[in-house]
């Protein structure tokens, strides 16, 4: 009876670890994040865009076509992103309407939600957004 009370006890706690829950700082920072989805909908090109947050409050990145950095506050779930600045390349109709779309939806975004390997932008209104998977590189190295 303990034996099943304890494999219990274990199983809930792997359940809560898989519960959406406020990411801190150091958990962004730790990692690229690539997207995976922008407004529901399932994002699979060559090269998606990757987000990186900065534990000093700064983040940048790829946007499809052009790189970005910016800051951003975090408290709690809460998340405010501005001050983006974005490179200014040729880029094809294509890779200019996703990154438009990427980098207006950053701009928009007021909560932010993990779940394992996963984070969730949304806005104001709770509609998520975009949603990024964490990038695992075969070096180990970000």
């Amino acid at each position: 009876m303990l034996f099943l009370a304890g494999f219990a006890l274990v199983n809930l706690r792997g359940m809560q670890d898989d519960a959406a829950r406020p990411p801190d700082t150091a958990a962004l920072a730790a990692r690229d994040w690539r997207l995976e989805a922008l407004d529901g909908e399932h994002v699979e090109i060559d090269a998606p865009p990757v987000l990186r947050f900065q534990a000093d409050g700064s983040l940048d990145g790829f946007a499809g076509c052009n790189t970005f950095s910016g800051a951003y506050a975090l408290d709690e779930e809460r998340i405010r992103i501005d001050e983006i600045a974005v490179t200014r390349r040729a880029c094809t109709d294509d890779d200019g309407t996703l990154e438009n779309a990427f980098l207006a939806a950053l701009g928009d975004a007021a909560t932010v939600r993990r779940r394992g390997p996963r984070i969730a932008l949304l806005d104001a209104g709770g509609e998520s957004r975009l949603r990024f998977v964490a990038v695992e590189y075969a070096n180990g190295e970000r």
